[in-house]
């Protein structure tokens, strides 16, 4: 399953809608924080939550808001906004995110 093109106010993300049934949504591009950087994958990896979401999660707790999963990543930095971090524009990450099922991954500070 290939991401839909990304615009300049919007971006995908991955949403787990139903048991076993995993989509792209758009979503409002969030806005830039100081100490954040915006990262865009380029490799998702499933962990142990996604799958337990995805196929074992009780039934009220479909559909999961998008960008909960696939929190475990290869990505390319697009924006920094921490003028001191030693991370430019460009660079490749390695992200590794530790969230519960039921929170939003949208506050990460660059450090």
């Amino acid at each position: 399953m290939a991401a839909p093109s990304i615009g300049k106010d919007k971006m995908q993300a991955v949403q787990i809608a139903a048991p076993g049934q995993i989509q792209f949504v758009e979503i409002p591009r969030p806005e830039l924080k100081p100490g954040h950087a915006l990262v865009r994958p380029l490799i998702l990896s499933l962990c142990g939550s996604d799958v337990w979401m995805l196929h074992y999660a009780p039934p009220e707790n479909y559909p999961f808001p998008p960008g909960v999963t696939g929190h475990e990543m290869v990505g390319a930095v697009e924006a920094v906004a921490a003028p001191n971090s030693d991370i430019r524009v460009g660079d490749v990450a390695l992200i590794g995110v530790k969230i519960s099922p039921y929170s939003r991954n949208d506050n990460r500070t660059v450090n």
